[in-house]
């Protein structure tokens, strides 16, 4: 079974003056100790420190974290402090006892590393360097003296290496003076703990970090606090997919639907999706609620003014714990209030009894007067030709134009049916077959070719999601309809012109329908008036 070792050196202190005091290798080498000894997190097999030692030491214990290892074993050396050169150019790591004038004796040479990683049978092997590569050294600052090229002086001739320096051969490694006042560590380091110990270098959310996606995620955030540091990185014939740490808080992605709305070209429905995604940071699903902040910390970067101001509103109201109280603009949850029933009708007035007239007498019966004598029945005459015809293209049109009409009306139905069940909605997809208990909206465009509406869909009262048509068509989730009358509103309705600019804002339009025991598809009309003209919506839902 293949194991994992680590040797991690931090030097602060040292006996020649020419090298001044650094106040975060020790902090550095504990911070990343400990997110490799965490079973949840590295499950390093062995973690060896190494704090201000003197040269000797530190050649002994690299050559015993290279030696006898299996070739599915990961070592990987970590060192903070200074680096120097000589006047050769040979690469050297600053030990406690190093003598600037005597570097072959009394400083690590960066030919010995490379001689003990070329001898090792691992084909996994992980050198970090948080030592400055400039011409200067300075106070605060990690310096190598004109350290240029110091990944190739590591790479020697064997195969698995994956080196990562802190910067390039002439920038500095800050430790002091860029480094924000709140990171413990080093810049380089900070962030290469941090990526380990939240999961955030876990890239592809796949519960796994790679030295490829711990690199991207340090070199992002680096240069994200400034441009003065360049983290690099080299494989000397080895793969960037090396597992080096796992996920300590796997995320759970968010619906697919909601991703393509973070995603849309549209602003507005970008802006919708922040209504969602401020739903699910409420919600009970703490790695669901993880997932929509990473995608509000997106959105609050959008270049859209309105949906950047809505997605900063949401994490500012999160970081100070009144989420549940704080609106999201034009899709502030106070404005969605459920629609009142219709009153019941009054029960109708009883009708005043009034008194029965009296009774007439019976008439008195006379005398029995002879019955009429009934004339001969006589057979009809037959109608005229002309007359029989007339009759029965009436009889044929008034039994066949209702059968056309039914015949016509199925047609109209299954094509509609068709596209509610091809077109994907701007939020949330069509339901599956197998989804019984959810079902899907139909609406046409309110000016076909001209424009698009957005609003939020509304079944008494309970949101099924913000909609979009200006492809003429959407679809929306909602439960089963228990028999009985029911309320269909639009709200939060804004209509768009071609050009995208909006016609109307907050608007609404609301009607009713009667669900019926073993219905499952229902036709609504509404009607929405704008600049003196009333718009027609024909909506389908089954």
């Amino acid at each position: 079974m293949a194991g994992k070792y680590a040797l991690l050196i931090g030097t602060s202190r040292f006996g020649d003056a020419r090298f001044p005091a650094l106040a975060k290798p020790a902090k550095d080498v504990a911070a990343l100790e400990a997110v490799l000894r965490d079973p949840a997190i590295g499950a390093f097999d062995d973690v060896r420190a190494l704090l201000d030692p003197p040269c000797e030491k530190v050649r002994r214990e690299v050559a015993r974290l290279f030696a006898g290892r299996k070739n599915d074993d990961l070592v990987l050396l970590f060192f903070a402090g200074h680096g120097v050169k000589d006047d050769y150019g040979k690469l050297y790591l600053v030990a406690a006892d190093t003598d600037r004038d005597l570097l072959t004796a009394t400083a690590l040479g960066a030919d010995f590393i490379t001689q003990e990683m070329d001898q090792s049978r691992s084909r996994k092997q992980v050198l970090l360097l948080d030592c400055c590569h400039s011409g200067a050294i300075a106070e605060g600052v990690r310096a190598a003296d004109a350290c240029a090229g110091s990944l190739e002086a590591f790479t020697g001739r064997g195969t698995g290496k994956v080196i990562i320096t802190a910067s390039d051969s002439y920038e500095f490694a800050w430790e002091g003076g860029e480094t924000p006042a709140a990171f413990e560590n080093s810049l380089f380091t900070h962030f290469l703990v941090d990526g380990l110990r939240t999961g955030k270098a876990d890239v592809n959310e796949d519960g796994l970090v790679t030295l490829d996606e711990l690199y991207k995620y340090v070199h992002g955030r680096v240069l994200e606090t400034t441009p003065k540091q360049t983290p690099q990185w080299k494989l000397a014939n080895a793969a960037g997919d090396i597992e080096i740490a796992r996920n300590p808080a796997p995320s759970a992605p968010l619906p697919e639907d909601l991703t393509n709305a973070v995603k849309s070209p549209m602003p507005y429905v970008r802006e919708g999706a922040v209504h969602e995604l401020k739903r699910i940071l409420r919600g009970s699903n703490p790695a669901l609620a993880e997932s929509a902040r990473d995608a509000l910390e997106k959105l609050s970067k959008d270049a859209d003014r309105r949906v950047r101001s809505a997605a900063r509103k949401i994490l500012d109201a999160a970081k100070e714990g009144r989420l549940d109280t704080e609106g999201t603009g034009d899709f502030d949850s106070s404005r969605h209030r459920p629609v009142p029933e219709p009153p019941p009708p009054p029960p109708p007035k009883p009708e005043p009894i009034r008194p029965s007239p009296p009774r007439a007498a019976p008439p008195v019966p006379g005398p029995p007067r002879p019955e009429p004598r009934k004339p001969e029945p006589r057979p009809p005459e037959p109608a005229p030709p002309v007359k029989k015809r007339r009759t029965g293209l009436l009889i044929a049109a008034l039994v066949g134009i209702p059968v056309l009409a039914l015949v016509l009306a199925g047609i109209v139905y299954s094509v509609l049916e068709d596209q509610m069940r091809e077109t994907t909605g701007a939020l949330v997809s069509s339901p599956p077959a197998a989804a019984a208990a959810e079902a899907g909206f139909l609406f046409a465009p309110w000016a076909p070719g001209r424009g698009s509406a957005r609003f939020e869909l509304l079944i008494d009262g309970t949101s099924a999601g913000v909609l979009e048509n200006g492809s003429g068509s959407g679809h929306a989730r909602f439960g089963p309809l228990a028999p009985g009358l029911h309320t269909f509103r639009l709200d939060g309705l804004t209509l768009y012109d071609a050009s995208g600019a909006p016609m109307s804002a907050d608007g609404w339009c609301q009607n009713q329908f009667f669900a019926l025991p073993g219905k499952n598809s229902y036709s609504v009309g509404l009607t929405y008036t704008v600049n003196g003209v009333m718009i027609q919506y024909s909506c389908l839902m089954q």
